[in-house]
Formats: C-alpha cells, structure tokens, sequence
C-alpha cells in the first residue's frame, strides 16, 4: 500500500512541474533548468531521513581534576564497564584506606564489652555485700544503673561499626567516579581531552557509539501511517558515499502520534541491524520501492 503511496507522490510531483512550467511559460518563459532540479531534489528529501548510531553517549568528568589517565584509543572496541579514563584519584584512595581501618576496628567494641563485665562483677559484689549488711540499697541501684548504661554502650559501639561499614561503601563509591566506564559494548569516536588535563565538572573527556543496531528518523507522509504497523520489518533504500542505493531491511519501533501539520507528516523510528558495523551513521535513507524483506545488502 505504502509503495503504491510513494509511486503516486512522484506521479503527482511530475504532474505539478509540467502544470508549474506551462503557467511560467504563457506568463513569461521556460523556468531554469537549475530551480526545477532543485525543487525535485526538495520534495524527495522530505520523506529522508539520516541514520544515526542507536546509542551515542559523551562521557565527561564527574568531579573536577586532573584526567590522570585515557586508556583507549579513537576506533577502539570496548565493552560494558570498561574502564576507559581515570581521573586524579590519590587524595580519595587515602580517605578509602582510613574508612576501612576505621571499619574493621573492632577496639571500641571490646572496650565496651570489658566495661560491661566489670559492672557486673561490681554489681555482684554490691548484691553480696547488701545481703551482709555491708552496702546500701542506693549501691545496689547505682551499681544497676551502671550495668544497664554499659548495656548501652556495647549496643552503641555495635551500631557504630554498622554505620562505619557504611561509610566505607560510600567512600568506594566515591572512588568509583573517578573512573570513566564504558556504560554499553561499542565504539570511541571521539577523545576529547588530553592526558594530564585539568578538567571541571562536567566537561567532555569521549564520546562513544553503539553501531549495531542503527536507527533510521524518517518524517513520512501521513498517508502511510495506517499502512505502517509497529514491529513489522521495511524495506529501505540508503546512501552513502561509497555505496549507492544500498537496500537494507528495518524493523519500526515506534510512530509518533503527533501530526506536523505544516507537512502533513508524521515521524517514525525503525530500527536497522548492522552486525559487522558496515553501515556508517550520517547516510540518508526512505522507504523503498519494491525492494524484497529478505536482509540487508552488506555486499
């Protein structure tokens, strides 16, 4: 249906022009040859749109610093979690090591377990000495109140070593920002900042890209938009310098609802497999005209 569509917009389009260039001639003379071409040219790329890579992320610094570090390469293949840049991060090891002492310090804890068992001697000595008259019943509370305070502290000095723990994990963490990390499997494109910079919050140190798979932005004439079902796979025809009118197969993945219309057309995502990396993102691409579902033509 969608190709018949297409078919029928060019006939129009010739229609138009001949019409277009009889007025102009009765009125006075031939149009230039030149303006006619690029008023074609206009109304096809309309209906293109670009490839573009299906992810496309720029890593920047997320503390300011010095980039101590850049382990990769313009062209590099990397991998998830990939460890590609390091800031400056010696002060934050330090603060590291001295969470862990602090974490694994059991010394106030068996300072307050020590002081819980003398409390309880004195407390039994206080008991055995009221029951032969030797001590008062205000000893005796006050050797409890101080059992029950050491009770306290052991609790206390327990949950510290909780919340110390917990300070350790932070402080990993916190050396965890200085490392710039792949965040999918793909492609550096671009290094922006030389080793040995002095960088700010937020300034951009790579850029890198997903090629497999990509993703064709089409604005299609609202005509085709019932012809057009999600997840259904199209032919496409692209273009690229080396490569003309290469036929690839898309899968839509989603339609946008809302009409321009300016244009009477509405935008479309569809999604292009490229295993190999073959396809470059920046060529044009539109619906094709009679091209067979069977794969893309990576040849």
């Amino acid at each position: 249906m969608y190709r018949a569509s297409i078919i029928l917009t060019q006939s129009r389009l010739i229609r138009y022009l001949c019409v277009a260039s009889t007025c102009l001639f009765v009125l006075g003379g031939w149009p230039d040859a030149g303006q006619v071409v690029a008023e074609i040219q206009s109304i096809n790329q309309r209906w293109q749109g670009v490839l573009r890579p299906c992810r496309e992320v720029e890593l920047t610094a997320e503390l300011p610093g010095i980039l101590e570090q850049v382990s990769c390469k313009e062209g590099t293949e990397i991998k998830a979690g990939q460890v590609l840049a390091k800031m400056d991060d010696a002060l934050q090891q330090l603060q590291v090591e001295s969470a862990e002492l602090q974490a694994q310090s059991d010394a106030a804890i068996e300072q307050q377990r020590l002081q819980l068992q003398e409390t309880k001697i004195v407390l039994n000595h206080v008991k055995e000495s009221r029951a032969q008259g030797g001590a008062s019943e205000w000893e005796e509370r006050r050797a409890t109140l101080d059992l029950e305070q050491a009770e306290v502290g052991l609790k206390e000095a327990q949950e510290q070593k909780k919340l110390l723990g917990v300070s350790l994990r932070l402080e990993q963490q916190a050396l965890q920002r200085y490392r710039v990390m792949a965040p999918f499997d793909g492609k550096v494109v671009e290094i922006q900042a030389e080793q040995g910079a002095t960088l700010g919050q937020g300034d951009p140190i790579l850029t890198c890209i997903t090629l497999n798979p990509l993703e064709a932005e089409l604005y299609l004439p609202v005509r085709l938009w019932d012809d057009l079902v999600v997840g259904k796979p199209y032919p496409l025809i692209a273009s690229q310098p080396a490569q003309d009118r290469v036929k690839l197969i898309g899968t839509l993945e989603s339609k946008d609802e809302r009409i321009d219309t300016s244009t009477q057309s509405f935008r479309c995502i569809l999604s292009i497999p490229n295993p190999d990396s073959k396809f470059l993102p920046g060529f044009s691409a539109r619906l094709g005209e009679g091209v067979e579902a069977s794969g893309n033509d990576l040849e």
